[in-house]
């Protein structure tokens, strides 16, 4: 991830490129702030990407139940959005992540968000943010 990523799942979203994040507020204005992740984090996010073969997910990701399958699904749903460039090479990846049943590759989707998650939300600069207010429905 050396030239730089977007990830966004629903209304926050981590821009590498500009060494930025913004985090949504629900019902006031989303706030940006500088967020620089280091090399090593980076590297973490890489590897993980590696390891879940994120390269080969299709661009539009869902989980794929026969037509008589029963699902538990989420509302509201959580919506991510990867825009992934590592050299010559740039991943587009759009999931609607509504549906719970088992599946190994949204399974292994969830380890890498879980990951950014964790390292965004353990920055001092994500800790100084105000919580959001409200919700939605």
């Amino acid at each position: 991830m050396q030239d730089g990523a977007t990830i966004s799942g629903t209304y926050n979203q981590l821009n590498t490129t500009n060494g930025t994040f913004t985090k949504d507020m629900i019902s006031a204005p989303s706030i940006t702030v500088s967020l620089t992740l280091s090399e090593d984090e980076l590297d973490r996010i890489h590897e993980k990407m590696l390891d879940i073969d994120f390269f080969n997910y299709p661009t539009d990701f869902a989980i794929n139940l026969p037509p008589s399958a029963i699902a538990a699904m989420i509302t509201p749903s959580v919506n991510y959005y990867f825009r992934v460039a590592n050299g010559s090479q740039v991943k587009e990846l759009f999931w609607d992540d509504k549906i719970m049943n088992q599946d190994a590759q949204a399974s292994k989707l969830r380890e890498l968000i879980q990951l950014i998650k964790g390292i965004i939300t353990s920055r001092d600069e994500y800790k100084t943010l105000p919580p959001a207010s409200g919700g939605y429905l």
